[in-house]
């Protein structure tokens, strides 16, 4: 091998560097094709999470970046308190407080767009309530329960209000069209 211009000493060390997938004492076939690397795991679906549990989730990220940005920040009070006093000018002054800013504002926005997200699901619960007074139960569940309207009762309720809808638009529409005419 140290014909090849490869001093001995480095491939000893690439061989031991890899590892030998077969047992000691084991035979080994050279013709035989390399064995396959065991499958990669693919990683879990992102599960469809409320926007209650990612603000939770992003609450200590925000303390945490908070602590940061005021460390950042009194290091630097620190650092302009001591040039004022001593006179001498210190021109190292790096981008940490600006990155710091950046991240808490960064993290307040995505809380933000989760509360304002929790705020919408819940006002479309609120008027899905109010135009939908009983809720949906699956067919599969009992029939005893007298709360709840069956699928098929659902799916007529919204036809009806499909209905009501088209009524009132036929109805406002006719109405802009006699205004119109009647109008020189």
């Amino acid at each position: 091998m140290a014909s090849m211009g490869v001093p001995p000493g480095v491939m000893v060390q690439q061989q031991a560097m890899v590892p030998n997938p077969h047992p000691q004492g084991a035979v080994v076939n050279p013709h035989a094709p390399p064995p396959h690397p065991p499958p990669q795991q693919q990683p879990p679906q992102p599960m469809d999470v409320d926007p209650i549990t990612k603000f939770k989730v992003l609450l200590p990220r925000l303390k945490d970046s908070l602590v940061s940005l005021f460390k950042v920040g009194g290091h630097l009070f620190y650092q302009n308190a001591n040039q004022d006093e001593t006179g001498v000018h210190i021109d190292k002054i790096n981008g940490r407080f600006e990155e710091s800013m950046e991240d808490f504002y960064a993290i307040c926005d995505r809380i933000e767009l989760q509360l304002r997200l929790a705020q919408e699901i819940v006002q479309q619960d609120k008027d899905s309530r109010i135009n939908t007074p009983m809720s949906v139960m699956p067919s599969k569940s009992d029939a005893t329960q007298s709360e709840g309207q069956l699928y098929s009762q659902y799916i007529s309720t919204v036809r009806a209000q499909i209905s009501c809808a088209k009524d009132i638009r036929d109805l406002l529409h006719d109405g802009l069209n006699f205004s119109d005419h009647s109008h020189p």
